[in-house]
């Protein structure tokens, strides 16, 4: 029998400690170290077997040759000892393939305990941890939608310290949104598809939108400026009061219709001073304007439309005057009416005047029905008092309609320069009279 080699016993490699490195350090070397376990013991028992092999072959020298006693029972106690050795060393490597595996078991525990508090990127907020379980509070996430992260209170997501990029941060990016379902607005959503047509309980009375039933202009379009979006044919029932004219504005054209406004005067019949009810700013636009004069107490009232063209008030303006109903207080009518145009561009009135007969104080309203301007600036004026242009008239300009004891006409023109007006009787008949020259 032979003597055996003894075989060399590889290297475990470091050993891992738990008390000097980290979590991840520890976890890979403890990997690697009982990697090489197998390996390692099957080596430490080739070497037992090497050991017992020349054991046996010492021992049979020993048997063949007394002279080589001793030196087998030295080979015999070397191999026992390389045996007793390779046991230790057995031993050992048990021991640490044991700590090393309670090593990795508290990596791994350490491993999910952080995996269930950073759940990692995503693109919305989850609901539950990566193993599916209820949210840990603390835990956070980095969303990759918006580059922010954001830590669970317990029950909601919030914003934590980042600098998200501002480009891709949009309305729709963030959490926990306002819900309105009680309100306007199904959510709060800022973009193009926010129309009047999305809103919720929508106020459809003026009372509804927090206005009383009597309000001036400026304060209506404020209120429906900043509460109630009107489009199309808006019905208006009731009542309503009006202390300044309504201007609708064409934004196309510049042109704007102003309706509505009442003035008022209490005039002396016994005056037969000229007194103007429209008078047209100097320009060189059309301008227009058709109103209501009327005495109530008298049972009296008159529809007269004013007019001229972009040429000015030089032979252009013109003016109708309709009775819409009289009595018998022709003292109290206007008797004679006149246009005072006297230059290009320049200002144009329509003027009345009083027989001047009585002396009794009476009331006259004028109310606008409609005014026409093409630029976006009131021009339009309604004094209802004595303005002398301080000028040479365009003449003729005066048309004569009744006296203090009746009425010639019940519809009459004016064209400023003409010759002639076109007229109708009190019995229905159409005819012409002369224009008059009033300075």
């Amino acid at each position: 029998m032979a003597i055996a080699n003894v075989p060399n016993i590889r290297d475990l490699g470091t050993v891992p400690d738990s008390n000097t490195m980290d979590e991840e350090e520890f976890s890979q070397t403890a990997e690697v170290f009982t990697g090489n376990m197998p390996g390692w013991g099957s080596d430490v028992h080739d070497v037992g077997v090497s050991a017992k092999t020349n054991a046996e072959h010492a021992q049979s020298q020993a048997q063949a040759s007394g002279a080589s006693a001793n030196t087998a029972a030295t080979s015999a106690n070397a191999a026992q000892g390389f045996a007793n050795s390779a046991q230790a060393s057995k031993d050992a490597a048990a021991t640490s393939a044991g700590n090393a595996q309670q090593s990795a078991s508290a990596a791994a525990a350490s491993l999910l305990s952080m995996q269930m508090l950073y759940l990692g990127p995503k693109a919305a907020p989850p609901t539950t941890n990566n193993q599916g379980g209820p949210l840990t509070l603390g835990a956070w996430f980095t969303n990759t939608t918006n580059g922010a992260w954001y830590w669970w209170s317990g029950t909601v997501w919030k914003l934590g310290m980042s600098d998200p990029d501002v480009g891709t941060v949009t309305w729709e990016n963030v959490l926990n949104k306002p819900t309105l379902a009680n309100g306007w607005l199904t959510d709060v959503v800022l973009k193009a598809s926010n129309t009047w047509a999305n809103l919720l309980s929508k106020p459809t009375t003026v009372a509804a939108a927090g206005l009383t039933d009597a309000v001036t202009t400026t304060a209506l379009n404020t209120a429906i400026a900043t509460t109630v979006l009107l489009t199309g044919d808006q019905p208006i029932a009731g009542k309503k009061t009006f202390s300044d004219r309504l201007k609708y504005r064409d934004p196309a054209t510049l042109a704007q219709l102003t309706v509505g406004g009442t003035r008022k005067v209490v005039l002396n019949t016994a005056s037969s001073q000229w007194i103007t009810l429209c008078y047209f700013g100097s320009s060189n636009r059309p301008l227009y304007s058709r109103f209501i004069l009327s005495c109530p107490e008298r049972h009296w009232a008159a529809e007269i439309t004013f007019s001229k063209t972009t040429a000015g008030a030089g032979g252009d303006s013109w003016a109708s005057i309709r009775v819409l109903g009289a009595y018998s207080y022709f003292y109290a009518y206007p008797y004679q009416y006149r246009i005072s145009g006297y230059s290009s561009n320049s200002g144009s009135f329509i003027e009345m005047r009083l027989p001047g007969f009585g002396s009794t104080s009476e009331t006259y309203v004028l109310t606008v029905l409609e005014e026409y301007q093409t630029e976006d600036t009131f021009l339009i004026d309604y004094p209802l008092g004595v303005v002398d242009p301080g000028a040479t008239r365009m003449l003729p300009n005066a048309l004569t309609f009744g006296h203090s004891g009746g009425l010639y006409y019940r519809y009459g023109e004016i064209v400023c320069g003409g010759t002639y007006a076109p007229v109708i009787e009190n019995n229905g008949a159409a005819g012409q009279t002369t224009l008059e020259s009033v300075a």
